[in-house]
């Protein structure tokens, strides 16, 4: 980790310290945390028992997947802390930790937006609809992508109900799900062919495991 202040994470306000073992061996190295490579390793999305008591009692219905995610949404707190706290729990914290302590070390930008957590929150969207067998896409954008061509990265997580299309992006948090019109069809389809709507099953899948790691699908740097 160089570079970034070593976090003890059993001292660790976010994450389940019982589980910590389990995270995949990369996040482990990069963000040292000792133990063997796991075999049934914890990836950011992964449906554990917090997420399947969290999600359960929504109905699979367009309605109760919307109620579902205001929920999620209205419940986890975004957290300011130090800048070496929330970037070092980039990737370390996942799904299963957000359903279980309902809240994300950010910092705060100047127009009080927080940074760091759109990430992390998407992960326990994901969760939440992979416990629902919902099919999902983990997408790496930018911000404000419903309007915008050009912006920081960011990621929201794009599903179907049925034939329709959604994306819920947590930020803004009055309107966390979003049906797929005509308008932002068009929007999503224009930001795929520049290389800005990247469809991941999650962040791992990129190779992302840490704050270094993002980058990678930085918006800015994969225009085709």
């Amino acid at each position: 980790m160089p570079g970034r202040k070593k976090i003890d994470f059993s001292k660790s306000r976010y994450v389940d310290k019982r589980l910590l073992h389990r995270r995949p061996q990369e996040i482990k190295k990069r963000h040292g945390i000792r133990g063997d490579a796991p075999k049934r390793p914890l990836l950011s999305v992964s449906v554990t028992s917090a997420v399947r008591n969290f999600a359960g009692p929504f109905p699979k219905t367009e309605a109760g997947i919307r109620q579902m995610i205001q929920q999620l949404v209205q419940q986890v707190k975004f957290v300011r802390d130090e800048e070496h706290i929330a970037k070092g729990h980039y990737m370390v914290q996942a799904a299963h930790d957000v359903l279980t302590y309902r809240k994300i070390p950010v910092i705060f930008a100047k127009d009080g937006s927080p940074i760091f957590g759109c990430n992390t929150m998407c992960s326990a969207l994901a969760a939440c609809l992979r416990a629902k067998k919902i099919p999902y896409h983990f997408v790496k954008t930018i911000a404000r992508w419903e309007r915008e061509t050009e912006g920081p990265s960011h990621s929201v997580i794009e599903f179907k109900i049925g034939n329709r299309t959604f994306v819920s992006d947590p930020f803004p948090r009055h309107n966390p799900m979003q049906q797929v019109g005509r308008a932002l069809r068009e929007q999503i389809e224009n930001l795929e062919k520049d290389g800005k709507w990247a469809r991941l099953k999650h962040s791992e899948e990129a190779g992302i495991y840490s704050i270094e790691d993002m980058d990678k699908f930085n918006p800015r740097r994969r225009k085709k």
